[in-house]
């Protein structure tokens, strides 16, 4: 029941005993007054609760990148060149070549604050509800998702590729609709999409990341003809694979296979969120916050793959 709605039955309760007894009243002031005083107040903080962002644990962070760099350059080299068995006293030894090329990722800055104003300072202090926890732990929750998602899929308006639709990580076309499929299609699949990499003989899958909906159909339908379920089964045929839910993936409903290193992939984060000094704005406070990042960098783009569309 809402506040609004208790008022409006007070004011009816008080407005017919008050009456009854001869007298008048101001219900519109005395049910407010009274619903204040039967409403009990909580002093803990609920929140609707959102989906943990995953992109921030699990791409590695570079260590040199600072909260100063208004850029961020990383290289790749290419080795060049093959060993040959000498003959004795032999002066034909090949030497290899090294070559390089530089990318540059630029520094972007994420703000959002939060802060109150006089009468809410004041209501906090009367009701003892601490506002600066709610205010705080929600906007750092708030960069936070930002931050995840500039990882995962980038920003179109300053173009910034994400992880998730980096152009040139492999596409599996896979037979998808898992809702509806048995586990056996579901299994080649996800085999699928793991060999995209492992078939490469360069890179080893080491974690195999889910959208929420895949990850129960997943953990839940079994392979006909066996009690293992698609989940069970594909963490003992791929053993040296982590097999985990991946939220951020819910929209593309897509699946990913990645081996997952600093070599690889990482990404320049170097202020996940940060409170400058609270500021007056007359008589209110506001407290900005900050967030910088470069984005992911993809150093090795076939060290990971993506399913079309599964659920």
């Amino acid at each position: 029941m809402s506040k609004l709605e208790i008022t409006q039955i007070m004011q009816a309760y008080c407005a017919g005993t008050l009456r009854a007894n001869g007298q008048q009243v101001n219900v519109d002031e005395q049910g407010i007054i009274f619903a204040d005083d039967v409403i009990a107040v909580s002093k803990k903080i609920y929140e609707k609760k959102m989906p943990v962002p995953q992109a921030l644990t699990l791409f590695p962070q570079e260590p040199d990148v600072t909260d100063a760099d208004e850029w961020f350059e990383y290289r790749m080299y290419d080795a060049q060149g093959m060993a040959k068995i000498m003959a004795a006293y032999g002066t034909d030894m090949p030497m290899m070549t090294v070559k390089g090329e530089a990318f540059i990722a630029k520094m972007y800055t994420v703000g959002l604050g939060y802060g109150w104003t006089y009468k809410e300072m004041l209501q906090s202090a009367k009701k003892g509800i601490p506002l600066k926890q709610i205010e705080g732990t929600s906007c750092r929750k708030i960069h936070e998702r930002t931050i995840s998602n500039i990882l995962w899929k980038g920003n179109d308006e300053y173009k910034i590729v994400g992880f998730s639709n980096h152009p040139n990580i492999p596409e599996v076309a896979v037979a998808g609709g898992w809702g509806s499929a048995d586990g056996d299609a579901i299994v080649e699949d996800a085999a699928a999409v793991i060999s995209a990499v492992n078939g490469t003989s360069i890179f080893d899958v080491s974690k195999f990341q889910m959208p929420s909906k895949a990850w129960t159909i997943a953990q839940s339908k079994r392979l006909s003809g066996t009690s293992d379920t698609v989940l069970s089964f594909l963490k003992k045929s791929f053993p040296e694979v982590t097999f985990s839910k991946n939220p951020d993936l819910d929209a593309d409903g897509v699946c990913m296979a990645i081996d997952m290193n600093e070599e690889n992939f990482s990404q320049a984060t170097p202020v996940l969120f940060r409170q400058l000094a609270p500021q007056p704005k007359g008589i209110d406070i506001s407290v900005p916050c900050i967030s910088m990042t470069c984005g992911v960098i993809v150093r090795q783009p076939l060290a990971a793959s993506k399913s079309t569309k599964v659920v």
